[in-house]
């Protein structure tokens, strides 16, 4: 896929924390997500993860921090810290991270 519109994937998500895997990339996943309430604590040791807010404000929790991100903004988890996403409203956003990492499954793989 050369061409994506985010927005046009939202009304597809009517679970929280459940994205959908929109291609991928250099042997990364992207994947469009809907956040409501709170994802588990967990840590990927050998991965990144990347959250950039499309829509609406999520918070990444960190154990010593909360990192508050609002529509446009990114932040880049590194591989081994233990986090959290949470969202108090639902926000929509795009996850960027190895594939596999997530048991969201891309075709093509």
């Amino acid at each position: 896929m050369a061409f994506a519109k985010f927005s046009d994937y939202f009304e597809q998500l009517d679970q929280p924390w459940n994205p959908i895997c929109v291609d991928h990339v250099n042997g990364n996943d992207l994947m469009v997500g809907k956040a409501l309430g709170s994802y588990p604590w967990h840590v990927h040791d050998n991965s990144d993860d990347v959250f950039i807010v499309l829509q609406g404000s999520i918070t990444i929790q960190l154990r010593d921090q909360d990192i508050v991100l609002n529509q446009g903004e990114m932040y880049v988890v590194p591989q081994g810290v233990e986090h959290r996403p949470v969202a108090q409203e639902a926000a929509y956003f795009l996850l960027i991270e190895k594939s596999g990492i997530n048991s969201v499954l891309c075709e093509s793989q």
